[in-house]
């Protein structure tokens, strides 16, 4: 198995947006980025464009077809990296200081056009994150698998989610595949369960919720297939899914780095061929000393030291609006 991922194609800049996100613009402005990728893993096609918020994020890009290797060995044990708890460092000692992290595997494509014709017998694969509940000026390009990557409400309210699958009901893919992010509070129950607890209110307009509410929230989403520590098989393509990221500000699925956070890597099966997180690996955002905190480092030996899926797709809680695309 090989993985790989496109550059970013603007450096973000720190905002000061609430909880997951950086809340910042794009230098110049608002701009999205559209990624082909085409993989043949056995003699399976595809090919994906990721809608990506200001240029951010890991998608999964190739610029050739490539044959994806099965390896038949045993999993590994991986362990904790001793960097885990500090990725500034992590940064300068794997050398992660001359614009993106580029290991040997990963090979670098172009943007190319979101509305580029698909090539005969190939599954495109249209990826979004962060619409948090301003989905009504997206105009969605043309594809066959719609994955979001999390952040599709503001706290996870009731509301917002009904509004979230009402959204996905409108729209043509003929799958769609989400998981949840920091900011679906009512999606991780151990969350709720401390929240309630709390002497004072904080995010009030989640905390005053019943659990009747909210323990059974996954269920509004009928319009789609929720993926959270698990897969699903689609067109022939293993896609799983992980919600969990280092801790960040007490959102939801936050987990102290280390042997917390590896534990839920390690739960990623063999022959995975799409993996979906929320967050990225050590590698996977520019190297900005107060962003990269929000970065991973165990996924990524995790991935180097098993079967790694066909394609990596971490889009990071980073920018907060989502503005039409182009026609």
């Amino acid at each position: 198995m090989q993985e790989w991922e496109p550059p970013c194609d603007s450096a973000p800049r720190p905002g000061s947006g609430p909880g997951g996100g950086s809340g910042g613009r794009c230098p110049g402005g608002q701009r999205r980025s559209m990624w082909r990728a085409r993989w043949d893993p056995g003699v399976l096609k595809a090919e994906a464009l990721a809608l990506l918020p200001c240029g951010l994020g890991m998608a999964f890009s190739q610029s050739h077809v490539m044959a994806a290797r099965r390896h038949q060995h045993s999993r590994l044990i991986i362990e904790v990296d001793e960097y885990s708890s500090n990725p500034t460092q992590a940064f300068t000692f794997y050398n992660i200081n001359q614009g993106r992290f580029q290991p040997p595997h990963v090979q670098m494509v172009d943007p190319v056009p979101h509305d580029a014709p698909k090539p005969p017998g190939y599954t495109r694969f249209v990826c979004v994150s962060d619409t948090h509940s301003r989905t009504d000026p997206i105009q969605m390009p043309y594809g066959d698998v719609l994955i979001h990557a999390g952040d599709f409400t503001e706290l996870g309210l009731p509301s917002e989610v009904k509004k979230f699958n009402e959204w996905l009901g409108s729209l043509p893919y003929e799958y769609k595949i989400v998981i949840a992010g920091n900011h679906e509070l009512t999606f991780d129950q151990e969350f709720m369960a401390d929240l309630i607890k709390q002497d004072f209110y904080y995010f009030p307009s989640v905390s005053k919720l019943k659990p009747e509410n909210y323990e059974n929230v996954q269920s509004l989403l009928t319009n789609c297939i929720y993926l959270q520590d698990s897969e699903v098989t689609v067109r022939g393509f293993r896609i799983y899914g992980s919600p969990w990221q280092p801790w960040f500000y007490g959102w939801g699925f936050n987990l102290p780095r280390g042997q917390a956070l590896l534990e839920k890597w390690n739960l990623i099966p063999e022959g995975v061929d799409i993996l979906i997180t929320h967050g990225p690996p050590l590698g996977g955002s520019p190297p900005n000393p107060q962003l990269c905190h929000d970065a991973s480092l165990q996924p990524d030996p995790t991935l180097r030291g098993s079967p790694a899926p066909a394609s990596l797709l971490c889009l990071p809680p980073r920018a907060q609006d989502l503005p039409s695309l182009p026609q």
